[in-house]
């Protein structure tokens, strides 16, 4: 294994799962004491800094990214979950596990982004409500020094009937608290602009997105 030898890890067993594990966590909420707990209990020999490393690791060979809370707090970043999302969707698909449409747009989109970030020098964050466990969410928030610029959320629909209407108010109300007006619904294969609450809400086919100017 490549990250083995260049980094010069003997655990390989170890990692090999761990890599596996990252992978069924794309564009979900990421926890290294979680695994921890996961990787005692199923009999590995490993400890809590040694899965820090292999995460530094991975990030360092670019197999995977990780995306933090949207806040000006350092503390806040740091205590918060981050979302993993992987390098190349087709590492995703190899393991055939349950396959989501949504998470794997999610994980596309967030590739996409963090190439058009770099070129453009824009950062990106998710948001979600602080101290509410099954607060509202925002899957990607874009920002330019401390201004949001935009807001996005990204779901698996062909209708407008089809949408949660979590996603909508999300954005609403992220909309309000940022003072973004930018706001965009990336969809499988619906297109629509409408009005919400003053707001307008673009729905965008993913396709069309990923031709947009970059």
């Amino acid at each position: 294994m490549d990250m083995a030898e260049h980094f010069n890890i003997s655990e390989i067993n170890v990692l090999d799962a761990f890599l596996k594990y990252l992978i069924s966590a794309y564009s979900k909420y990421f926890s290294i004491s979680k695994i921890y707990s996961i990787f005692k209990s199923s009999g590995y020999k490993i400890s809590k800094n040694k899965l820090l490393e292999f995460l530094y690791d991975s990030e360092e060979v670019f197999f995977m990214f990780y995306l933090k809370i949207y806040s000006r707090s350092e503390n806040k970043k740091m205590s918060y979950q981050k979302k993993i999302y992987i390098i190349d969707t087709g590492i995703i698909n190899s393991l055939k596990n349950e396959m989501s449409h949504s998470r794997l747009m999610e994980n596309l989109v967030f590739l996409e982004l963090n190439k058009r970030g770099m070129k453009n020098n824009f950062g990106i964050a998710y948001w979600k409500e602080y101290g509410k466990a099954n607060g509202m969410e925002i899957d990607f928030v874009l920002y330019d020094s401390f201004k949001v610029i935009q807001l996005i959320q990204v779901t698996y629909i062909s209708d407008i009937s089809e949408i949660n209407s979590r996603e909508i108010s999300a954005l609403l109300a992220g909309s309000r608290y940022f003072k973004c007006h930018d706001i965009i619904i990336i969809t499988w294969d619906y297109e629509e602009n409408i009005m919400k609450d003053g707001e307008k809400i673009i729905f965008m086919p993913v396709w069309k997105w990923l031709l947009k100017l970059k």
